[in-house]
């Protein structure tokens, strides 16, 4: 009996607390969905709502993309367009080139033609009508010409004599200076060729005499002595160099006096100082 009262009274008591749990449960759960509708619910739209914007910047985004291909795409189509048009832009130029080339052979078959008149033709050229040098406006390798004209630099293994020789053929001479702006309008030439290294044959010789003159095209001597002229190296001319006689004139750069400089050196200078080979050149002049 005293147990079974005993069990009556926990079931009660028991049933009180589930009973009041629920409540407790139950008062929770309202002040959840309260709280959670208030701050819960617009999070969770706002969150909503930008994941829908970010969707919409993506496609938005894709069909620029998609737009900027085709652009580039296009572009790369223009690109090739113009590369055509320059093609054909040079295959014209080509084939001008070519007609060109072909005018000018024909040019050079004609003034071959004409040069196979021989001896007519220089006589054509020695006759009365052709220009003939006047006294003051120098000689016709351009002695006392002050006039800057067109001139060429070899470089070759030669002697004064036969450098001589090729600027004739050439249709020039030995180069002749008459000024201190020629001077420096063939040194500025040299030195922009690299020819620093050189020592350069020029249009003058003192021949049996102890004065130098520039030569003319039949080997005589003209113009004023050259002996006094600011141009030569220190000491120069010297006339020899020991035994062997110095008679022509060359210019090289001497670095001991910082400049280019003139002085009188052997006709034959490998002859007698074969270090100098692949050093010696010559300096023909054109009048044009």
């Amino acid at each position: 009996m005293k147990f079974s009262r005993f069990r009556g009274k926990d079931v009660w008591k028991m049933a009180w607390k589930m009973a009041l749990f629920a409540v407790v449960l139950a008062a929770l759960a309202g002040v959840g969905v309260y709280f959670g509708g208030k701050y819960a619910v617009p999070k969770v739209t706002a969150f909503l709502e930008e994941m829908k914007e970010n969707r919409a910047k993506n496609n938005a985004s894709g069909e620029v993309s998609g737009l900027d291909m085709a652009d580039m795409q296009d572009g790369e189509g223009s690109t090739e367009d113009s590369q055509d048009a320059e093609g054909g832009e040079e295959g014209s130029q080509d084939a001008e080139g070519g007609e060109e080339g072909s005018q000018d052979a024909e040019g050079e078959e004609g003034s071959q033609d004409a040069g196979d008149g021989g001896e007519g033709a220089q006589d054509a050229g020695d006759g009365e009508g052709s220009p003939q040098p006047e006294e003051g406006e120098g000689g016709t390798n351009g002695v006392g010409d002050t006039a800057i004209h067109r001139y060429q630099y070899v470089v070759e293994d030669c002697s004064w004599p036969e450098a001589a020789e090729r600027c004739r053929e050439k249709g020039g001479y030995l180069a002749v200076i008459n000024s201190q702006e020629e001077y420096d309008y063939i040194i500025q030439e040299l030195e922009a060729n690299h020819l620093e290294k050189t020592m350069f044959f020029l249009g003058a010789s003192r021949g049996e005499g102890s004065e130098y003159y520039w030569m003319d095209t039949d080997g005589e001597f003209t113009g004023e002595p050259l002996n006094g002229a600011g141009q030569w190296m220190q000491g120069e001319p010297s006339f020899q160099d020991g035994e062997i006689e110095e008679n022509v004139m060359a210019m090289f750069r001497y670095e001991e006096e910082g400049r280019w400089v003139w002085n009188d050196i052997p006709s034959n200078i490998l002859e007698s100082f074969s270090y100098y080979s692949g050093k010696i050149g010559y300096i023909c002049e054109f009048n044009e």
